[in-house]
């Protein structure tokens, strides 16, 4: 992650988080549950607007400096079926 995300990454992102949250005023039960959470965690709530607009404020070389001052700790993979999954722990690990 210290090397940041790419220009078309950062696009991507930017592209499924404004399309998600215009999807989620698109129903009442989605906008209910997005304005409870914002009153939960912001002691506030916001509009569609309002969220939209701190979305195009976030810039690529914010991302890229948020990642690369952020420490992460241990990452864990979870796999889920019906098969045990054989990775050789060398392509996980980059080595």
């Amino acid at each position: 992650m210290r090397e940041g995300v790419t220009n078309e990454e950062f696009d991507r992102a930017i592209t499924r988080l404004r399309a998600g949250t215009v999807m989620s005023g698109e129903s009442t039960s989605a906008r209910a549950k997005s304005l409870l959470g914002d009153q939960y965690a912001l002691g506030k709530t916001r509009t569609l607007q309002e969220r939209l607009d701190e979305l195009a404020a976030v810039s690529l070389c914010e991302v890229n400096n948020y990642l690369n001052v952020k420490t992460f700790g241990t990452m864990t993979l979870v796999f889920l079926g019906s098969k045990a999954l054989k990775i050789e722990e060398s392509r996980v690990l980059g080595m």
